[in-house]
Formats: structure tokens, C-alpha cells, sequence
């Protein structure tokens, strides 16, 4: 007879319900560990259920995911979670309090995983350095213990964390880019006609895409020197 049912019975559904299997883990291994040192069996139940759960031929269900599930359901109690996000996205924001900043950051568009891994280190970020401008010399508190900011300063930071996230596009177009230059250079006499004057025209347009993106770009960086100029910095 099963002493894990309800895992067991939410693991076989096989249909990702991570909250489901998190909740049953909850309900019969009972929850984390106040502290990592802290021997309350908790941790030994979780080996039992992913022990039964093997046994079953299911694979996947190790015992770190398995507390993994757990600790996100006890994080997000059924009355806070949000249903137009994905138990991915919860994941990443950390806490109920830093997934209603990135929402009211957000306010009408899309709620993904992307977002919120994007938004959550520049709140955090936001966080210390308001935290340290107010609070000379005091150490940092835990970050679920700062202020959260507010809607307005949310709303700047995702415009902070968008620049950031498009930035990195740019640097994984360079390497891209790079790995492209260095095949061409090797390869350029065994290619057709066809190829070459397929790649040719793919290589100007991209260019030329390039080329707009950088002009925007001046734009934008002569228009910050004459706000700067304006204010005095």
C-alpha cells in the first residue's frame, strides 16, 4: 500500500501539474525545513516518496526536484497564485511579493518565464541601491525584506531589464555573426554560385538591418547628452 498517494497519484497524470504534486508533497511530507541544518525528517520523507515514485518506473522525480516542487508550493499557497502565469514564472520570481512587482511593472502584457527572469535581478538591483542611498552603512537586509518599488519606478525598471535583455541579443547577433565570418572565410571557395549569391544578399540585409538599428542607436545617445547637458550632469 502507497504511504505517498496523492504524489504518486498527481506524478502518473504525467501532465506537468507541478502545483499538484507540490501541494500532495506538502501534505504528506509536510513543509521545508526552517533551516537547512535542521533535522525535523522532513528530507527523509522526501527520499521515500521519490524512492516509491522510482520504483514505479517513472523517471525524472529525483529527490532535489521533488523538494524543488514542494518549496514552490509553499511558497505560492493556493490563494495567491496567479492562473494567467505559469508555475515557471512563479518559480523564477522568487516570492508572491516580487511576482506583484514584475506584474504591476508589466500591467496588461504577457506574464512569461522570459519576463520575469529579465525583471528580477534589476528589481533586486533597484532594491540594494535605494536600500543602501537611504541606509548608509547599514548591512543589506534579506531582499524579501526590502521595500518593494513602486508601480512608476516597476515600470522604468522593465524598460531597464527590456535594454539589457535586447542588449544581449545584439551580443548573441555578434557571435553569431562571428561563427558565420569564420565559416565563409574556410569555406567560400567550395560553395556554388547559388550559395554564395544567396548568402551575399542574406549578409546585406542583415547589414543593412544593422546599419537602422545603429542609427537609432546615435540617435538616442545624442539625445542623452543633451538631457544631460539640460540638468547639469
Amino acid at each position: 500500500m502507497s504511504k505517498f498517494p496523492k504524489t504518486v497519484a498527481a506524478v502518473q497524470k504525467r501532465d506537468r501539474c507541478m502545483w499538484e504534486i507540490g501541494d500532495a508533497l506538502l501534505a504528506e511530507c509536510g513543509k521545508p525545513s526552517a533551516l537547512p541544518s535542521q533535522n525535523d525528517g522532513s528530507r527523509a520523507k522526501l527520499e521515500a516518496a521519490a524512492s516509491e515514485i522510482e520504483h514505479l518506473k517513472i523517471d525524472g522525480y529525483t529527490v532535489d526536484y521533488l523538494a524543488k516542487l514542494r518549496d514552490i508550493s509553499n511558497k505560492f499557497p493556493g490563494g495567491i497564485r496567479n492562473p494567467a502565469i505559469s508555475w515557471a514564472a512563479h518559480r523564477s520570481s522568487g516570492s508572491p511579493k516580487m511576482l506583484e512587482t514584475i506584474v504591476k511593472a508589466v500591467g496588461n502584457k504577457p506574464i512569461t518565464n522570459a519576463v520575469v527572469r529579465s525583471m528580477r535581478p534589476v528589481i533586486e538591483k533597484h532594491q540594494e541601491r535605494e536600500y543602501r542611498e537611504e541606509n548608509p552603512g547599514k548591512p543589506l537586509p534579506k531582499r524579501g525584506e526590502m521595500p518593494a518599488p513602486s508601480t512608476k519606478e516597476a515600470r522604468g525598471l522593465l524598460l531597464e531589464a527590456e535594454s539589457l535583455r535586447y542588449n544581449n541579443k545584439i551580443l548573441s547577433c555578434r557571435s553569431e555573426m562571428d561563427d558565420v565570418a569564420e565559416w565563409l572565410e574556410k569555406n567560400l571557395d567550395k560553395l556554388s554560385a547559388i550559395a554564395v549569391d544567396y548568402l551575399v544578399e542574406t549578409a546585406l540585409s542583415l547589414a543593412e538591418d544593422a546599419r537602422r538599428v545603429a542609427d537609432v542607436a546615435r540617435k538616442l545617445k545624442a539625445s542623452r547628452r543633451a538631457h544631460l547637458s539640460v540638468v547639469g550632469e
